[in-house]
């Protein structure tokens, strides 16, 4: 999964809004590539991923706080 913060601005990140034209990307990690596909969590998905993240890297609790923007949680699937 990966979240678009975009440091607790007001405005989506550019890179989350093409996702959304287009959910089909490539990941890249340790050298290998994998294609997936990206979609939005849903409430319910976020409501269950959300602590998890915040656990791990408390800075995406304070960038929610600072904006009014529901900050999305996309998850990648292969």
């Amino acid at each position: 999964m990966i979240v678009a913060s975009r440091g607790g601005d007001d405005r989506h990140p550019d890179w989350f809004l093409n996702l959304q034209a287009d959910p089909q990307v490539e990941v890249e990690m340790a050298g290998s590539k994998r294609p997936m596909t990206a979609h939005v969590a849903d409430a319910a998905e976020k409501a269950d991923l959300w602590p998890k993240i915040v656990a791990d890297h408390d800075n995406y609790a304070g960038y929610q706080r600072k904006t009014e923007r529901d900050i999305p949680v996309i998850v990648l699937t292969p």
